[in-house]
């Protein structure tokens, strides 16, 4: 009567064993987009703008960082996008794109 036990425990631990019941899933979940990553969001707040490509995007968020590395606060980045968007044709988009990078870029 041992054999059936010794079956079942096996079977029981064998996947335990193996890697599969601890707790780590077999295909790695999404990582969350980083802050200079081209997101959906950046994408929808900056198609007004004309920027339809991801490498535009990726662009004017390297521009971003390149100011939050130099040590300009988010306050300033904010300040410097709002003073360029009057040359847009669209002011207002320009500063729905420029103002969702910076928050992006920022963290905010």
């Amino acid at each position: 009567m041992r054999a059936p036990i010794y079956i079942v425990a096996v079977a029981l631990l064998a996947p335990l064993l193996l890697g599969q019941m601890c707790g780590m899933p077999l295909v790695p979940e999404a990582q969350a987009p980083g802050r200079l990553d081209v997101t959906p969001t950046l994408r929808a707040a900056c198609a007004d703008l004309g920027l339809t490509s991801d490498g535009e995007i990726r662009t004017v968020i390297l521009g971003a960082e390149a100011d939050r590395q130099a040590g300009l606060t988010f306050s300033e980045e904010i300040d410097d996008v709002v003073m360029g968007c009057p040359a847009f044709p669209d002011p207002a988009a320009c500063a729905k794109c420029m103002s969702a990078i910076a928050g992006q870029v920022y963290g905010y």
